[in-house]
């Protein structure tokens, strides 16, 4: 398995530690990350801009391992997918590396996520359009690289 980072989450708040997502980790190894919807709306509620791209990145991560929870709350937490959505391509999708470094690794991430939403077909009319909406943003997102 490939480790650059991953985010723990502790209390309230998360931590970036050092081990990353990697698009080729087995079930067993998703299903040890934890339930996080919780841990995520009480960040929200105290997230400033750092601390809004973990959180952004948080979701992202977990739609990939729960879609059909994470897009079932973000049906009912319409603020929330609202600003998602909105933040997502600069979020998510940037590289702060400043050297392109991790231009290769968000591109997977975001493959990993259309494939996941592709195969995703929604419990109800609300995550079916949440899921087209989130394919529909990321077919146009691209990478954007800090330098």
């Amino acid at each position: 398995m490939k480790v650059t980072r991953v985010l723990l989450i502790c209390g309230v708040n998360l931590i970036l530690l050092g081990v990353s997502f990697s698009p080729s980790w087995s079930q067993s190894e998703k299903r040890m990350i934890p339930n996080t919807i919780e841990v995520i709306e009480k960040s929200w509620e105290r997230r400033d801009g750092h601390m809004g791209v973990w959180v952004h990145y948080a979701i992202a991560e977990q739609i990939i391992f729960r879609p059909s929870e994470i897009l079932s709350w973000l049906s009912t937490r319409k603020d929330i997918y609202n600003v998602f959505i909105q933040k997502l391509p600069h979020d998510v999708f940037t590289d702060y590396s400043g050297d392109g470094s991790d231009e290769k690794r968000l591109l997977e991430f975001r493959e990993s996520l259309i494939k996941t939403l592709e195969g995703y077909k929604g419990v109800d009319e609300t995550t079916k359009q949440l899921r087209l909406d989130l394919l529909k943003h990321l077919n146009s997102v691209t990478i954007t690289i800090v330098d």
